[in-house]
């Protein structure tokens, strides 16, 4: 199944950031429009990602169109760590803010047209794996994504990429920028502007908060380069 999709960052659904607030925003885009009430950031996209990436199986629920999802929850922890496993308390919360989202998406290109949440649920499954340094098995998750956001999976442009070094990322701001980026197959001629990205990504603000903005994009430089992304002057460019 899919990483992602491309609509999941042309309307902003998770804030720039790696801290969100709770609000209610309204996102206006040349692709479409989308309205999301909760608080959810980069990390809690680094999870959705992390469980679509990963999954083991899925089957979509034919009466309800719930999408349920089999997944071994360390690899999702190392997965949102970029490497190293991410605090199984954090995980859980961040999973309860999932759960808590609404979205209203809407994209005429694509025929889309959703009202929903993301997740639905979050369960042990009996199946289990071994866990090589203990020895004992350990139980998979099944994880149920909400019918409005798995037809979305299904409808919208799909990606299919590594999340964790997504996940390396240091700031929001420039993990947002790399998935917009992601989304799209050419790149225009001398690369794109950081403060037409910036803009992209709903990062935007007055001359204060734009200043901030590209210092931590620039910041980022090395880790952008890990996901061939290049930082030089007022732009970025994809790795030749």
């Amino acid at each position: 199944m899919p990483t992602s999709t491309a609509h999941q960052a042309r309307l902003q659904l998770y804030q720039p950031t790696r801290r969100p607030q709770w609000m209610e925003r309204v996102i206006t885009t040349p692709w479409g429009t989308a309205t999301v009430r909760g608080k959810i950031g980069q990390v809690h996209a680094d999870i959705i990602e992390a469980i679509c990436r990963h999954a083991e199986d899925h089957r979509t629920v034919a009466a309800t169109g719930h999408l349920q999802i089999l997944v071994d929850p360390y690899r999702v922890r190392v997965s949102v760590g970029g490497g190293t496993a991410y605090s199984k308390d954090t995980l859980w919360r961040m999973l309860t803010e999932l759960r808590e989202v609404s979205i209203t998406l809407e994209v005429p290109s694509q025929g889309i047209k959703v009202l929903g949440g993301i997740l639905d649920r979050v369960e042990e499954s009996p199946a289990t794996r071994i866990n090589h340094l203990t020895k004992k098995p350990r139980q998979l998750w099944r994880v149920t994504l909400d019918p409005a956001f798995a037809a979305m999976l299904r409808d919208d442009l799909q990606l299919y990429y590594d999340p964790a070094p997504l996940a390396k990322i240091e700031t929001g701001v420039a993990q947002a920028i790399a998935r917009h980026i992601l989304t799209h197959r050419d790149q225009p001629t001398g690369g794109w502007l950081i403060d037409n990205l910036i803009k992209a990504v709903g990062a935007d603000g007055d001359s204060v908060t734009m200043r901030h903005r590209r210092r931590e994009i620039r910041a980022c430089a090395e880790s952008l380069k890990t996901v061939g992304l290049i930082v030089e002057d007022d732009r970025i460019f994809r790795e030749a």
